[in-house]
């Protein structure tokens, strides 16, 4: 550029007569020279140099006075142009790397690459490499040209305008100005002054002087051009004069440019018309005339142009004043506010200069309005300058968009939404010179679907149009958008990812904001007070691939703080992120501004040397077909890749050297895979370069059989930190993002590195401190915040702790912030019981030998162990206890490890059967260990650690949302933010598990995970298990999102079906066993990017015998279930021997046992027995059904799978399964009877992966991960670690029941239609540690927390009345169901029959003949087989009638609105049929119904093709579809869909989610859809409808709830058969009495719940109190607000249902004893009672005192006139309140002193002959007011009638004397004083004592005897110190030591 000025400077340097030639010399010497210095730039910028240097100093270079000039001016700059094929080479040339160089050099190229090129052995190849070269930089130089004919261009129309004003000469007075402006206007721009030499050159036969004079002005009119115009436009002409620029052409000149400059229309400004009423009426009058269908005359075009939409006004008030069919759009009220017109005028005016630039070969310019409204744009854009512009208008209101067509008859107008033109013409893309629109700005609403690419799903429409409005410009295309002023200015990340899209392919040249109203008030858009920005932009052409430095600050939203004179006003308030013009923008913002024009502006510089890629819009990308075969097919896309990956690092700039970084590894590991391939596979893959040439890159990138070294190791590229080296937490985050560790050393290193000065090692550490950074590992080791204080944070606690005791004040902080972060529970905290695997064994064991203590009266010290889940003895194998265990001892140990074999209580004097023995029991040992517990404070210190390490101390890390750089992703199909975070915890965690909601992206989440582990490199071979019918689904989502990645797919495969109806249609089937084993050895070999399995072909593969037995035995479980299989072997051997007496069977039975293990010693009989019962499981799961064969060859252990997913993965929820328990198996479990081969076929395959990656590598994937029991988060966590539930003591499903399951005995019906008492699931308890654990390794999302809006769900139940033919079977059917429940009494069958008869019902509701299914047709080839009658689609025609009340309610709903989907849902095929005849009687098309059910769409192709005929918003096939469970899962059928009906109802919650989840997702553009459950009144399905909806809340709760418990509504909605009859019982009163008995029921339940919570809560509350005696002062601060925070909630709790409220005050202030959990109730601390008998006379009193918690718990005690306390234990206290009620505890007192008068005299009296009476008292149980109150009344007389009696020695008064504590009796009646038995007074001791010189043994008795209480054992240490330095003559310096 330098140079380019120099040149033209030199044109004008004051001799115009140098000759042409003379200048050429000039320019050819400063040429040489600037070659010397600067060859590299020359030789790369060859090809522009030359160029230019042609352009400007041709011959001939300046014409000369006198010559005629050419015919036309032609093109100021061209584009160098592509070479069809470059100069021919020399074969010789190959290798000879000098040679190659000086070719290079020819053609202008960086001779660097020649010994690069020199390795090349063909010479296609040779040139191919150099053409590729050459068109690069040809392409970077095309763009820098193309910016100077832009501003070339631009200075050549201002000539034009000139020219027609300027005469021959300029008057001599401007002379002098010349020389100055000249060199000005030489370096203000070099496209602009060539233009205007180009033109002086061509234009006119000018002399070099005339030029000369010329050059100066024009020079400096380009420059201030803005201000002439400004000057001329708002003061007019008479005022022009005088200003500076117009000193240079004069006056006249600048008026006559500003006459031609400015069009006849821009002259005559139209007034908008501003009230409600104006508008209004102007709307009206528009309408009619163009309702009228005649063309308009002159005036009414007029009157239409005054139309000014519905944006502020009233459409529902004028409804009535338009003809029919012109009632505009309700959108219109929201999104039309029309351009003011002198707001399009200023935009015309702005843009005109650019015109001539944009005008096509054709001379035309193609412009694009997307949101044309009535055309306020177009309109201006008319009459001089505007004349060549083409316009197509897009325009969504009918009404508006006829009267623009109206009005401008002459421009393509398209009616509709602007994405719906967009879909039909994507052709048209990069075809238009000029965009400009007010896009709507409100929300986009259901127009956001119909672009099916969903990366433009965009919330808002101004953004979207944006978007693709610029997409549509060609290269060099200028675009104009006004639009809110949040996308300029605002900071939230949404509007930096939209300024970074548009940056991205776009130039911003400048931008103006608007003021939104003027001083007056009056806004600029008429009925909206809005701040909008003018924004311009010019297109790339193509994408950039990241933003350049220079838009960095625009991205950043700091435009306008940059640029503070582009707002075109005063700024009022504050700005924001708004977008929303519905409103007033937030925080009062506002711009106040006249506003008439926008000013005249300079083109902000554009990036000449980006590298941009080039749009291929609208071609796509070929592909090989799906006949192609699969190696080639991958050869193609490796190819690709290489070419790719090759561009960019000839691009060489830092964001291309980035991704090609990050695409080595991959690419480098994928090729030489490929160079693997056999043989003639290769030669297969080099057959193909002829159809694709491009795989000719893969035999270029070997050379000698090696990679040749730009794809053998990666490209230099080591980032930097580019912020302030000052900045050391910024710098030490950078540090550890690169490395994962940091140190103090390094940091300062890395800041010495940068230039800056080495920090001070301890300012760097105090800096970092300060920014929370910690420090470890001796205090060099630096770790981020967000790294330290997440994830397990005991570790770091302990490490810190040590830091701190060694004196580390960093560390001190550190741990003190970690133990807040960790917040430790207390034991009040905690929810204890013995069989909870968490327990510490000793604890367990110490439990254990206490009952056996009390109970056996067995003493013994027995110690225990826990030996894979099992607690038993120490050094007896858990199977022996028979043998080495007291009886006693086994029945604990069996209740402790839920072994019912073990845990048999004798049979007493009760009649109770073993299970009612075991539950009673059961319930004893609990209640026992609770009590027991509560008396061991070295127990709870125990319980209260282990808990807190194992449940405490976890803080889930925080994964960022920001945008990942995935360098093989789309670039198009961005991540949304939570798909980001997903990623990141998956990544970080190498495995977890993914579950979103429905139509949250799960697919692409995960696949983004296994690319960014690829690109990690810690994934080389990630296997995706995934359902039969969507594995294609994954198959398209991979293409679109990593179109270059390789897939196997093992398990299906397509073939196109060469006849049939169907000829020429892809189908799917499944693979041979020899094509998957040949998939799987591609698999091995690494040609896959990776492999989808299919759920079906899991268990194909082997698995090595000696691993699943390692796994067996080292998972605790199953262990578990493998030993308790050896017991029974050998309790069968025991008893087989023991029988008199066998039968044939019995004695084959021995003689077998004994010939396999009888005869062998009971050790290796137990280790025989285990093989063979390992060896028998082993058999199972390697077994596979009748017909199917393993994959030859193929072992799963061998695979090397690095990265194993399962997709649906509640495929696996069935692995654990409840044993019995005492009771029997625990109602509403819902857990299987026993584990499916599919769960544990996925847990032993996912067990062989996390051995090989070093336990990890395992994900889920799912919306629904537990549909009915908890069991199931068990069983599928296990999958991803199968030591998850270990670290927390859950070893087994048993574990895990007791420890987070509420189960209680209710009384429940069984299947025999009997009452009968049960244990029952009724909740879930320990919430938030369960939690914990799942959102440790789970991401779980919902719609609502990401804010996706879906549509809003309008559920209703469609009712309806059962037919006769039904009501008539019904009564038949309920007539046999209440005679079999009469009967089943006797009969048992008949318990059985009843519930089939519940079935029968339910069939016919739906329809009265469903229960009778036709007999099928007899098998001709095996006629005596059996065969089940059964409905079908093929026979559903026999039915005499296809009618029925539900499915002609259907039928009739979808009939009356056919502009939608709809989706039924029904499980029989027959219905299917017979829903389907009669939606054609109600006049829909049979051929616009699809059915997907397993007959009519057998196949998953088949299925998709139904889904997408039913989605395709374009052109859709089917309006209903007809579906049932193979529709559940992976076919998306939102598009859509309007309704969905359920015509039956499942039994699962989760089966009812996942078929509203079909429709009720992502993608559906419906605001509202209706959701009907079709019901029949008086039947089973109001209900089961009534079941289902309680059971979908509480597995939901598990994740939602901030509780720590929930409840089942499933066991408290079980249905009696009471219960039924009420539902389906045809007698109103019988119904009413029967509801009202249950609502009685169920209020009395509730009621009794919540009295039970409120115990509950006061124990909490209670225990507290008790942990307040010993905590540090933090955790006192927290169990204080924790008690707070209780009693909030109790009072929130009606007195009405629990009568004990009033005592919620005093139980918050004072100690508590509180009988739960073993009782209701409680005593607090002051408490008092009167209990008064039906005489109301008084029988009973009692004040309370002091709780006691050691050695036993209890609480003080005393009647109202006594002044002696007495100790009441737990149980006893409990007796005295359970004979009370809450109004006894509320009854007055007199003041206690008045009342224990009589008392204290009797005591006083008592005290001389006797001073240990004193002792009697037992003050020390009272409660402080008392005892202070007898001090303060009755201390003196105590203290006096102890210190008369002849046996004062006998006590211990605490005497003061002189300050000091005193022992000395004398000193007693000598009335010194004597301190308080008070805790004052106690204090007062601890003080006094240190001061005196009594021993602690004599401290500590007067402590005892005063108040029962012990002093410190270091209270004197500090003073026997002091004295025995002073005794033994210390120096002064060892006594102030000492001090």
């Amino acid at each position: 550029m330098a140079l380019l000025a120099q040149l033209l400077a030199s044109v004008a340097d004051g001799n115009p007569g140098i000759a042409a030639e003379i200048i050429l010399q000039k320019t050819q010497s400063l040429v040489e020279t600037k070659l010397r210095g600067q060859a590299d730039w020359f030789s790369q910028n060859m090809p522009l140099l030359r160029l230019i240097t042609k352009e400007l100093l041709g011959t001939p270079s300046i014409a000369q006075a006198g010559s005629s000039p050419p015919e036309s001016a032609g093109p100021i700059f061209e584009s160098v142009p592509f070479p069809e094929k470059l100069e021919p080479t020399d074969p010789a040339i190959l290798g000879n790397e000098d040679a190659i160089s000086s070719y290079l050099a020819v053609l202008g190229l960086n001779a660097d690459m020649a010994s690069e090129l020199a390795r090349i052995t063909e010479l296609e190849d040779l040139e191919d490499k150099i053409r590729q070269r050459f068109l690069d930089q040809t392409r970077r130089q095309n763009t820098a040209l193309r910016g100077y004919a832009a501003e070339a261009n631009r200075a050549r129309n201002r000539a034009d305008i000139l020219a027609a004003a300027v005469g021959e000469r300029l008057s001599d007075a401007t002379r002098s100005q010349l020389d100055a402006a000249l060199t000005t206007a030489a370096s203000e721009s070099v496209g602009a002054v060539a233009g205007l030499l180009a033109y002086l050159r061509t234009k006119k036969p000018f002399t070099d002087g005339l030029i000369k004079e010329l050059l100066g002005p024009l020079g400096q009119l380009s420059k201030d051009w803005n201000t002439v115009l400004a000057n001329g436009a708002s003061r007019g002409f008479a005022d022009v004069g005088g200003s500076e620029p117009t000193k240079l052409i004069g006056d006249a000149i600048a008026k006559r440019l500003i006459l031609v400059e400015r069009s006849r229309d821009l002259d005559s400004e139209v007034m908008d018309l501003r009230t409600v009423a104006q508008r209004t009426r102007a709307n009206i009058e528009a309408i009619n005339i163009l309702a009228r269908g005649e063309p308009p005359t002159q005036a009414e075009l007029a009157t239409l142009e005054q139309y000014s939409g519905w944006g502020g006004l009233s459409i529902q008030a004028v409804q009535d004043r338009v003809p029919e069919g012109w009632v505009p759009e309700q959108r219109g009220l929201i999104h039309e506010y029309y351009t003011p017109s002198h707001v399009a005028q200023a935009v015309a005016s702005a843009l005109r200069p650019f015109l001539n630039e944009l005008v096509d070969d054709d001379g035309i310019v193609r412009a694009l309005e997307p949101s044309a409204g009535i055309g306020r744009f177009i309109r201006a854009m008319r009459g001089d300058g505007f004349d060549k512009i083409k316009w197509t208008a897009v325009e969504y209101s009918r009404v508006s968009a006829r009267l623009l067509q109206a009005l401008r008859p002459d421009a393509e107008v398209y009616q509709g939404p602007f994405e719906e033109w967009v879909q039909g013409n994507l052709d048209r893309m990069g075809s238009f010179a000029l965009v400009v629109s007010n896009p709507p700005y409100g929300e986009r609403g259901k127009a956001a679907t119909i672009d099916r690419d969903e990366s433009y799903r965009y919330r808002q429409a101004y953004f979207y149009q944006m978007r693709r409005g610029t997409e549509y410009l060609k290269e060099g295309g200028v675009a104009c958008f006004i639009i809110p002023y949040g996308f300029l200015s605002g900071t939230g990340r949404e509007f930096t990812e939209h300024r970074r899209e548009i940056l991205l392919s776009n130039h911003l040249m400048a931008a103006f904001r608007l003021p939104s109203e003027d001083e007056s008030g009056k806004s600029l858009f008429p009925g909206a007070l809005i701040v909008v920005d003018a924004v311009f932009l010019r297109s790339r052409g193509g994408t950039l691939h990241d933003v350049v430095q220079e838009d960095q600050r625009i991205l950043e939203g700091k435009f306008f703080e940059d640029h503070p004179g582009y707002v075109l006003g005063r700024e009022v308030g504050k700005s924001a992120d708004d977008d929303d013009v519905s409103k007033k923008p937030r925080f009062g913002y506002q711009v106040v501004g006249s506003f008439s024009r926008l000013p005249e502006f300079v083109e902000r510089p554009i990036c000449r040397d980006c590298t941009v890629v080039q749009s291929t819009r609208p071609a796509r990308e070929r592909r090989p077909a799906a006949e192609v075969p699969e190696h080639l097919a991958d050869a193609v896309k490796i190819a690709r890749r290489v070419n790719s990956y090759l561009t960019l690092v000839a691009a060489g700039d830092e964001s291309s050297l980035q991704r090609a970084v990050h695409l080595q590894p991959d690419l480098r590991a994928a090729l030489l895979a490929w160079n693997d391939e056999p043989p003639e596979r290769k030669a297969a893959i080099a057959a193909g370069v002829k159809q694709f040439p491009e795989l000719g890159a893969l035999y270029s990138v070997f050379k000698a059989g090696a990679l040749i070294p730009q794809i053998a190791s990666a490209p230099e590229y080591q980032a930097r930190f580019a912020g302030d080296v000052t900045d050391y937490p910024a710098i030490a985050k950078y540090l550890f993002g690169q490395n994962r560790e940091i140190t103090l050393s390094a940091i300062s290193t890395h800041v010495t590195s940068l230039g800056g000065n080495p920090p001070d090692i301890d300012k760097l550490r105090a800096t970092l401190a300060a920014a929370d950074f910690a420090f470890v590992s001796g205090g060099d080791a630096v770790v981020p915040p967000d790294i330290y204080y997440s994830g397990d944070l005991w570790p770091r606690y302990d490490e810190a702790q040590r830091g701190a005791a060694g004196g580390d004040a960093f560390a001190a902080a550190q741990a003190a912030r970690l133990l807040k972060l960790i917040q430790p529970a207390t034991f009040a905290e905690i929810q204890a019981e013995p069989r909870m695997g968490w327990l510490p064994v000793e604890v367990v064991g110490s439990f254990i030998n206490h009952v056996l203590k009390t109970t056996a009266h067995d003493s013994a010290d027995y110690s225990y162990v826990r030996v894979l889940g099992f607690l038993t003895l120490e050094g007896v194998d858990y199977l022996d206890l028979p043998l080495k265990a007291t009886e006693s001892q086994l029945l604990l140990l069996g209740y402790i490890n839920h072994d019912m074999q073990y845990f048999k209580p004798r049979k007493g004097r009760s009649d109770d059967d073993t299970e009612e023995r075991r539950v009673k029991l059961a319930e004893h040992f609990k209640n026992i260990f609770n009590q027991w517990i509560e008396t061991r404070s070295d127990m709870q210190a125990l319980v209260t650690e282990a808990f807190n390490r194992r449940f405490r101390g976890w803080r889930t890390p925080a994964y960022s949302s920001d945008n990942l750089s995935i360098a093989r992703w789309n670039e198009q199909k961005p991540l949304f933010w939570y798909q980001n975070s997903g990623v990141r915890r998956l990544t970080s965690n190498h495995g977890g598990g993914l579950f979103f909601d429905v139509g949250l992206g799960k697919t692409r989440t995960v696949l983004a995970t296994i690319a960014l582990a690829r690109q990690q490199g810690w994934a080389r071979r990630p296997v995706m298990v995934v359902p039969n019918p969507v594995i294609y689904n994954w198959v398209r989502e991979i293409n679109l999102v990593l179109p270059d990645f390789s897939v196997g797919v093992i398990g299906s495969k397509t073939r196109r079906l060469v006849r049939g109806e169907r000829k020429g249609e892809l189908e799917s089937e499944t693979d041979t066993p020899a094509e998957r084993a040949a998939k799987w050895q591609r698999f091995k070999a690494g040609l896959y990017d990776v492999c989808l399995l299919t759920y079906s072909s899991l268990a194909r593969t082997e698995m090595r015998e000696e691993s699943l037995t390692e796994i067996i035995r080292s998972s605790p479980a199953l262990s578990r279930e493998i030993g308790l299989r050896i017991r029974a072997v050998e309790e069968r051997i025991a008893y087989l021997s023991k029988l008199r007496r066998l039968d044939d069977e019995q004695r084959k039975e021995l003689e077998a046992l004994a010939a396999k293990f009888a005869k062998l010693r009971p050790t290796e009989r137990r280790q025989a027995i285990q093989a063979e019962r390992e060896a028998e499981f082993v058999a199972e799961l390697r077994m596979l059904p009748e017909g199917q064969d393993h994959d030859p060859g193929i072992v799963w252990d061998e695979l090397g799978i690095d990265f194993l997913g399962f997709d649906e993965a509640h495929n696996g929820k069935n692995l654990f399964t409840a044993a019995s328990r005492e009771g029997g198996p625990p109602k509403f479990l819902g857990a299987p009877q026993q584990a499916s081969g599919l769960a544990l076929q996925m847990f032993f395959r996912s067990a062989i992966v996390r051995r090989h990656t070093g336990g990890s590598g395992i994900y889920l994937a799912d919306a629904t991960p537990a549909k009915n029991s908890p069991l199931e988060f068990l069983s599928l966590t296990s999958l991803i670690d199968d030591m998850v539930w270990r670290r927390w003591g859950v070893t087994d499903a048993e574990q895990f029941l007791s420890q987070y399951l509420k189960i209680e005995f209710r009384n429940i019906i069984g299947t025999d239609l009997e009452p009968q008492k049960a244990p029952c699931v009724v909740g879930f308890r320990n919430l938030d540690q369960f939690r914990e654990v799942l959102f440790r390794y789970g991401e779980f999302r919902n719609a609502k927390e990401v804010g996706l809006k879906l549509p809003r769900p309008h559920s209703t139940q469609l009712e309806v009345m059962l037919d006769d033919r039904q009501e008539e079977k019904y009564q038949e059917y309920l007539a046999q169901y209440e005679s079999a429940i009469s009967r089943s009494a006797f009969d048992e069958g008949s318990g059985h029959a009843a519930l089939a008869l519940l079935q029968r019902m339910s069939l016919v509701a739906i329809h009265a003949e469903l229960d009778e299914p036709p007999m099928p047709p007899a098998n001709p080839l095996n006629p005596r087989k059996e065969v089940k009658p059964q409905w079908t689609f093929k026979n559903a025609h026999q039915a005499s009638s296809y009618s029925s009340p539900k499915i002609d309610a259907v039928a009739k709903t979808i009939a009356q609105r056919r502009d939608c989907g709809h989706l039924v849902f029904a499980e029989n095929n027959a219905v299917h049929y017979w829903l389907r005849e009669r939606l054609v009687d109600f006049g829909i098309s049979r051929d616009r119904i699809a059915v997907l059910n397993g007959e009519v769409t057998p196949s998953n192709l088949a299925r998709q093709k139904v889904a997408e005929g039913f989605t395709s918003v374009e052109d859709p096939q089917y309006d209903v579809v007809i579906a049932n469970k193979i529709a559940y899962e992976g076919l998306n059928l939102q598009g859509r869909t309007c309704t969905i009906f359920h015509l039956d109802l499942p039994w699962e919650p989760a089966t009812l989610t996942q078929r509203n989840g079909r429709g009720h997702r992502q993608g559906n553009p419906n605001e509202v859809i209706n959701i009907f459950y079709v019901l029949a009144k008086a039947s089973m399905d109001m209900a089961r409808f009534q079941l289902i909806q309680g059971k979908r809340e509480w597995m939901g709760a598990v994740l939602d709830s901030l509780a720590s418990e929930t409840n089942n509504p499933g066991a408290q909605q079980d249905m009696s058969p009471e219960d039924w009859l009420l539902w389906l019982s045809r007698d109103p009163e019988k119904t009413r009495a029967l509801i009202d008995k249950q609502r009685a029921k169920l209020k009395e339940e509730e009621e009794e719940k919540t009295r039970k919570l409120a115990w509950a809560n006061v124990r909490s509350i209670a225990v507290r109190h008790r942990d307040l005696r010993t905590a540090d002062p933090v955790t006192q601060a927290r169990l204080r607000e924790d008690i707070d925070s209780i009693g909030q909630e109790l009072e929130k709790v009606d007195s009405a249902i629990w009568t004990w409220k009033f005592m919620v005050p005093e139980v918050v202030r004072y100690p508590t004893l509180s009988f739960a959990p073993a009782e209701s109730g409680a005593i607090w601390q002051t408490a008092k009672y009167k209990r008064k008998n039906y005489a109301d006379k008084i029988i009973d009193t009692a004040e309370f005192g002091r709780v006691q918690y050691e050695p036993r718990l209890a609480i003080g005690y005393r009647e109202e006139n006594s002044v002696y306390w007495q100790e009441l234990e737990a149980h006893e206290a409990a007796r005295k309140w359970s004979a009370t009620s809450p109004k006894d505890w509320q009854e007055p007192w007199e003041p206690f002193l008045n009342a224990i008068e009589e008392s204290m005299q009797s005591f006083l009296r008592r005290l001389p002959d006797a001073p240990w009476h004193f002792g009697e008292a037992r003050f020390y149980l009272a409660h402080e007011d008392f005892v202070i109150g007898v001090w303060d009344k009755y201390g003196k007389q105590i203290v006096e009638a102890i210190a008369i009696s002849n046996y004062l020695f006998q006590a211990r008064l605490p005497i003061v004397k002189d300050g000091k504590l005193s022992a000395d009796e004398q000193d007693a009646k000598q009335g010194h004083e004597v301190l308080p038995f008070t805790e004052a007074g106690y204090q007062r001791l601890l003080t006094t004592a240190q001061a005196s010189e009594l021993k602690w043994t004599e401290v500590e008795a007067i402590a005892q005897w005063w108040w029962n209480r012990s002093i410190p054992r270091n209270l004197l240490t500090l003073r026997d110190h002091k004295l025995k330095a002073e005794n033994r003559g210390a120096t002064d310096g060892e006594a102030k030591e000492t001090k």
